[in-house]
């Protein structure tokens, strides 16, 4: 029976054994290797298929996305990723997929709804594409899309983090319920 032992590390510090607190960033170390061994420094990988369902000690990737990943050296200096000119790739579509409104547009339309809160700096957040603004705006004036504004304008939410809404978000924050967490289960 052959035996290995792994060691995490970074280039900053030396090699140290493997734990349970250091787990995580070892096997990232193990991964990483495995992509710059194959020439996959500096470069974009794409994965063209979902990950296989195999054993895997930390849940990694997602088996329903599909990635694209660069490793790189921030140390040498900064990174600049330029995107393509997407062209007239979604000019005169009405949906993103085929031609037919579909989960695909339903998805979409509420990550790019929230444009206005991760581009905090843009006046007009879709300004610099156009074609995604139109289709943005057409999904948006669709009558579910209204109703599904409307859901929840009826109650009045809680809008402060009070100590109440701390414990029910975030249980294992506080002592007790970090003790009561750490009881082992009956036996039966």
């Amino acid at each position: 029976m052959a035996s290995s032992v792994a060691w995490a590390q970074t280039t900053a510090t030396p090699a140290s054994p493997v734990t349970v607190d250091n787990y995580n960033r070892a096997q990232t170390d193990v991964n990483f290797a495995g992509v710059v061994k194959n020439g996959g420094f500096g470069k974009f990988r794409h994965g063209r298929e979902l990950a296989p369902p195999v054993q895997q000690g930390i849940v990694r990737p997602n088996r329903d996305t599909l990635y694209s990943f660069a490793i790189v050296d921030l140390d040498a200096g900064p990174v600049t990723i330029a995107l393509p000119d997407a062209g007239k790739r979604f000019a005169g579509r009405d949906y993103i997929v085929g031609t037919d409104y579909s989960i695909v547009d339903m998805s979409a339309w509420g990550w790019i709804d929230r444009a206005s809160r991760v581009m905090k700096r843009e006046e007009e957040p879709l300004a610099a594409f156009p074609n995604i603004k139109r289709w943005f705006e057409k999904i948006d004036a669709r009558p579910a899309v209204a109703r599904a504004r409307a859901v929840g304008t009826d109650h009045e939410f809680k809008k402060v983090n009070d100590e109440e809404t701390k414990r029910a978000l975030f249980p294992s924050n506080f002592p007790e319920a970090a003790q009561w967490a750490a009881r082992p289960a009956a036996q039966s």
